[in-house]
């Protein structure tokens, strides 16, 4: 018997579990003002463990026969990232709020391999789209906290052009990330004089797609997932504020941004 090994998918199979860390809130659930709007722009570190079904499709060569052959084995990785965003929301006719997000981003997926960390990253920033809708349940009020709803979709986009195995020199490569993600959210929020601290449930589905494009090769995977979140805004003027927000549970994320009301 004769063994030729070909590796046709020389990368790694996305399982059910790799998100991009999920969007920020930033805003607390105390109404905006009809007509009115928030302007958020702020930045973003967070870091995540990250589950990969890795696999190799090798040709097994029996005589003149060829065999396909999948080999399977389970990885976790760490997915870092840090954002620079501006995200503005608006209350048009005093019932739903609307919002739309855009910003630039690095990213670094760290992959164990035997002995050694692969590590891939961007070479220049890649970018991120978003847009949802948020509703207000309950208003703010002298003994009960404001409460709203909301549900999103973001678009974010990385080319992954570098790769260094363990201490050997880093070397280019030409792959690219895409994660689309489906975020919903409850938040509660309560005016403490000049801060409002809000905190609540984001839940959220992530489908991403991993590409070799010098290989013309790709793998997907989907990954439900749900997290807290807690932040307090400071307001400095009448229309001016800093806002603080940390995520936890499933990935750890940690925001400053600042933010002005018109």
């Amino acid at each position: 018997m004769r063994k030729r090994i070909g590796i046709i998918l020389p990368f790694v199979l996305l399982s059910c579990s790799l998100t991009l860390h999920a969007t920020e809130i930033m805003v607390p659930a105390t109404q905006i003002e009809a007509g009115k709007g928030v302007l958020q722009i702020y930045f973003s570190k967070s870091e995540e463990k990250i589950g990969f079904s890795a696999a190799t499709n090798e040709v097994i060569t029996v005589g003149n026969l060829d065999y396909f052959s999948v080999t399977q084995s389970e990885v976790e990785g760490t997915g870092k990232s840090d954002a620079y965003t501006a995200k503005y929301i608006v209350n048009p006719y005093n019932g739903l709020q609307y919002w739309i997000l855009a910003g630039i981003a690095g990213y670094e997926l760290s992959i164990p391999s035997g002995t050694v960390t692969n590590r891939l990253n961007t070479q220049d920033k890649g970018w991120q789209a978003g847009t949802g809708v948020r509703l207000r349940l309950f208003p703010d009020t002298i003994v009960s906290p404001a409460v709203s709803a909301e549900i999103g979709f973001t678009y974010s986009v990385f080319g992954l052009g570098i790769l260094a195995s363990g201490n050997e020199a880093a070397r280019t490569i030409n792959n690219q990330i895409e994660f689309s993600e489906v975020q919903s959210a409850i938040i509660v929020s309560k005016r403490l004089k000049n801060a409002e601290v809000y905190g609540g449930l984001k839940v959220a589905r992530s489908y991403a797609l991993l590409k070799d494009n010098d290989a013309l090769q790709n793998v997907s995977g989907i990954k439900d997932s749900a997290g807290a979140v807690a932040g307090i805004r400071f307001r400095m003027y009448p229309k001016e504020f800093i806002v603080v927000e940390g995520s936890a549970f499933g990935e750890t994320n940690i925001s400053v941004g600042w933010g002005i009301a018109f």
